[in-house]
């Protein structure tokens, strides 16, 4: 990010109260589906442009986003994705759509690096109900996903005439509610940690109700988000000093190591062990893709190349047979691709897509990130924690759910940053 000082920029004080204006749609957003969250992002980052500065010699972290960004883009040369055109449809007719993903991600990281800096030119202490209304609309998406096993039914059948789209399209953007969701969970649990004991207790309750709601509408992901965030709140917790570097070199690693996710499934069968279908399903399609990543391991095949792999398990007879033999139907699965539009871990993309040096500069990113952050002691337990949850769910969508280059979820995760930014600071006498 650029390098400012909340003193810098007395008049940023009105950042605060506009975000949390536009924040209102957060829920909104949520239930349609997430998707509109990179216009949201759009939004801020414009308005941000008010207190854009020379940045003069920009951080190593924002050095190695843009390389990464930069090389992610040169891979669409090579990339069979990008064969079709660079857009398709038509202003007129509302169906105009950029094609290209480099050019959505180039966005996304200028919004990012845009509304972040103006969001740290806040001083402590300023805009305190800027915070309480951030924390309102949170609350609310929290409510309504609580709410969702009674909602749910009723919202498809105002949303959806054709009961397929409704088992499809509805359910997908369900699950996109509750991801959502999951990252800003942190924000609020750590909130009522560090008030005490009431709060602790209400903290512990909030975690199990939404961990059980969330399991009963079948979001593994999310769930795994519920799971992993008082992990990394815990990690940074017993280490005041080396919290974030312990946490984020973790989380590097995982990057690196990601291509160990396609022997996976050959040492489940070894073992004897029996994974779930959906789960077994994805690890043949991690052993795929670590195939695919074998025949050009340093430059990758190019971004979004996975979404143009057709195989399905007709083309591997003995995956199908063992899915039969669970009492699967056979000609649904026969027709089914092994890979459904990108591997559904985010790292193992980042390695078939843009190769080793991709993966190299997305491990140094988050490596860079983790080291370049205060020490945990340094900051109020409110950032300090919300910080560390927000990366363990990260971390669990990360790993299970949405393509890499999905510019709503990369919106998502920067505008909980500026929440957690304004609500940390306006928190703050």
């Amino acid at each position: 990010m650029l390098r400012v000082t909340p003193h810098q920029a007395p008049g940023a004080r009105a950042f605060a109260p506009v975000f949390a204006g536009l924040m209102l749609l957060w829920p909104l957003l949520a239930i349609l589906g997430a998707q509109g969250y990179a216009p949201l992002l759009t939004l801020v980052g414009l308005f941000s442009l008010i207190w854009l500065r020379w940045p003069g010699r920009p951080p190593l972290v924002t050095l190695l986003i843009l390389a990464l960004v930069a090389w992610v883009s040169a891979t669409t040369a090579w990339s069979p994705a990008a064969e079709g055109g660079f857009v398709e449809g038509s202003l007129v007719k509302g169906t105009f759509s950029v094609e290209v993903s480099a050019f959505r991600l180039v966005g996304v990281t200028a919004l990012a690096i845009l509304s972040i800096s103006a969001a740290l030119r806040i001083a402590p202490g300023q805009t305190r109900w800027a915070a309480w209304v951030l924390i309102a609309v949170f609350s609310t998406h929290l409510l309504i996903t609580l709410a969702m096993p009674m909602l749910y039914p009723i919202l498809l059948e105002l949303a959806y005439d054709d009961p397929f789209e409704a088992s499809t399209a509805g359910l997908q953007n369900m699950l996109r509610s509750i991801n959502a969701l999951a990252l800003v969970l942190p924000i609020l649990t750590t909130l009522l940690w560090t008030a005490g004991l009431i709060g602790r207790i209400a903290a512990i309750a909030i975690t199990l109700a939404s961990a059980v709601v969330i399991g009963w509408l079948g979001s593994a992901a999310g769930l795994m988000c519920v799971l992993l965030a008082p992990v990394a709140i815990g990690i940074v917790a017993l280490l005041p000093q080396s919290g974030f570097k312990v946490l984020f070199s973790a989380m590097g690693i995982a990057i690196l190591a990601a291509p160990g996710l396609g022997l996976m499934a050959g040492l489940f069968a070894r073992l004897g062990i029996t994974a779930p279908t959906s789960f077994q399903a994805r690890l043949w399609a991690w052993e795929l893709v670590t195939g695919k990543l074998m025949e050009r391991p340093v430059l990758g095949h190019g971004i979004e190349a996975a979404s143009t792999w057709r195989e399905t398990y007709a083309d591997h007879p003995e995956w199908l047979a063992e899915i039969v033999s669970r009492g699967e139907e056979e000609y649904a699965w026969s027709i089914y691709p092994v890979v459904p539009t990108h591997p559904h871990n985010m790292a193992l993309q980042i390695w078939v897509e843009t190769g080793l040096i991709g993966a190299l500069l997305a491990a140094a990113v988050v490596f860079a990130t983790g080291w370049s952050l205060p020490q945990p002691r340094a900051l109020s337990p409110q950032f300090r924690l919300g910080i560390a949850g927000l990366a363990g769910a990260t971390l669990s969508l990360f790993s299970f759910s949405y393509s890499v280059w999905n510019e709503a979820f990369w919106a998502s995760i920067v505008l909980a940053v500026i929440a957690l930014i304004v609500i940390s600071r306006g928190m703050r006498a």
